[in-house]
């Protein structure tokens, strides 16, 4: 009989291991996530919060143990499909990762355009996303002359 928890997840992580030589970054995380859950991940620096992070999207592999995203076992995946699984998680960088000689607009814009979008469908939802986090007045300027909360807001966006 599988739990309410099981059927919904999904995110699932059994017994994972992440080592880096002799360090331990990880030991034995059993993790289920269920559809539309929110999850704070939150610990002291150094204890595997953005390790755990880079195994979801698979910027690092697991030393032991197995995660499974959306079904897709992460062990299987082939390096072609590791974009397709990225889709799928809003990542926000500690640097933001947005792009110093792209304006606004282009930074929020890319994402979209890379996953092959109408130029309407992306100038609508660009300026949408713009409009909710209060940045639409700042589309042309560019990432350097933002604040950090302003480059932080551009940064949540919908991936």
């Amino acid at each position: 009989m599988t739990s309410i928890a099981e059927e919904g997840a999904v995110i699932r992580m059994f017994h994972v291991h992440k080592r880096y030589g002799a360090k331990q970054a990880l030991v034995d995380a059993t993790l289920d996530i269920a559809k539309n859950e929110f999850l704070f991940i939150s610990g002291p620096s150094g204890a595997g919060k953005s390790t755990l992070l880079k195994l979801l999207y698979l910027a690092e592999p697991v030393s032991e143990g197995q995660i499974l995203v959306d079904g897709m076992n992460l062990s299987r995946i082939s390096r072609r499909r590791i974009p397709l699984l990225r889709r799928k998680f809003g990542i926000i960088f500690q640097d933001y990762k947005l792009i110093p000689t792209r304006t606004v607009y282009e930074n929020v814009a890319l994402v979209l355009e890379a996953r092959g979008k109408k130029r309407s469908l992306v100038e609508k939802k660009v300026k949408s996303v713009l409009r909710v986090v209060g940045m639409e007045d700042r589309l042309t300027a560019h990432p350097p002359s933002l604040s950090g909360g302003e480059q932080q807001r551009v940064a949540v966006h919908v991936p």
